[in-house]
């Protein structure tokens, strides 16, 4: 029993469901526009823990996942390392979800109580 076990969680892990970010910023826009989606950028840094509970407890989220990955070419660009490429980020997270000509259709910044709300913000986006 405990080697089934064992096995399903192993197996299990293996398929877990994620965000497909994108490489790079031109490459997000250009997969956008090809596959007719929108992208999503979340402008974060290495030491926000806000981003982190993010990973932790919604991008876990299987259904948000999947949402996500249906609707959206994703990237996450760190401000200590990248450019802001021109949009107002003042803390982390923010969100800005644009269309692939980058006319700007949505914007989220989370702080530490919107978390709960964040799924939903971000479906109200479309």
């Amino acid at each position: 029993m405990r080697f089934i076990l064992i096995f399903f969680f192993l197996f299990s892990s293996l398929y877990a469901v994620e965000i497909e970010w994108a490489d790079d910023y031109r490459s997000a826009l250009k997969t956008a526009k090809k596959e007719h989606k929108d992208v999503m950028f979340m402008f974060s840094k290495e030491s926000c823990q806000i981003c982190e509970d993010l990973r932790e407890k919604v991008f876990t989220d299987e259904d948000f996942v999947n949402y996500i990955n249906k609707n959206y070419i994703s990237l996450e660009i760190d401000i200590e390392y990248d450019s802001r490429r021109g949009y107002k980020v003042y803390s982390t997270p923010t969100f800005y979800f644009v269309t692939p000509p980058k006319k700007v259709i949505g914007h989220i910044v989370v702080e530490r109580g919107d978390i709960k709300n964040f799924i939903t913000n971000v479906k109200a986006v479309k």
